[in-house]
């Protein structure tokens, strides 16, 4: 039998995988980044710590990205 917390983050995992796929066919970089770092955050609270890395390098990788954009506009 689930767990209460099993069955909400299995739940919220779905909603938040959907948000990435949809961010990423939309060419939408702020929503890749964000769900990048909420399925980071799932799978560490769920001990899936391989996961939480790789979604954590993307949400890095993301950040970085919109930063340097940012940055390149102000100047």
């Amino acid at each position: 039998m689930l767990s209460i917390f099993a069955c909400y983050a299995a739940r919220l995992f779905g909603s938040v995988a959907n948000a990435l796929f949809l961010s990423k066919k939309a060419s939408f970089p702020k929503g890749v980044r964000n769900s990048e770092r909420l399925l980071a955050r799932i799978d560490s609270a769920n001990g899936d710590y391989e996961s939480a890395f790789s979604h954590f390098k993307q949400y890095i990788i993301f950040r970085d990205s919109l930063n340097n954009e940012t940055t390149r506009k102000a100047s």
